[in-house]
């Protein structure tokens, strides 16, 4: 994001404008690195990668089963740019949790899966902590 920090200085506009500014910015980042990662001599492999909002299953709506016990499920949601293809990892709170480990897993697992010669490793997500903050 500090390559939007230059275009987005507060010049006294209302916060949501700025933070406007700065989103739009940031995705035509994204745009500009995912059109690099697909020229055929590029030496950068661009990630988006996402954690879904944890799922409830079974999905309860009468209010007798409200209470019952329900699995979590999480859902990891991975697209490599460069091919378009689009990855996912699930698991239930039995198998494991959102954290930052299963996230690293899930990419570990999808880094063997390629077999590209890429150098450069490019990786977009949204502010969540464990796909952010452990990298």
């Amino acid at each position: 994001m500090s390559r939007c920090q230059d275009h987005a200085v507060s010049d006294g506009k209302r916060p949501l404008e700025l933070h406007h500014r700065r989103t739009e910015c940031a995705q035509n980042i994204m745009k500009t690195d995912t059109s690099l990662s697909q020229l055929p001599d590029s030496n950068a492999c661009s990630l988006a990668m996402d954690l879904r909002q944890v799922m409830f299953v079974p999905t309860l709506t009468h209010s007798e089963m409200f209470y019952r016990r329900q699995l979590l499920r999480y859902n990891f949601g991975v697209c490599v740019c460069y091919t378009m293809q689009s990855y996912m990892c699930m698991g239930d709170e039995t198998i494991a949790s959102g954290g930052a480990n299963e996230i690293v897993s899930c990419l570990l697992k999808l880094s063997n899966m390629d077999t590209t010669n890429k150098k450069y490793l490019i990786i977009w997500s949204d502010n969540c902590a464990a796909q952010n903050k452990t990298m």
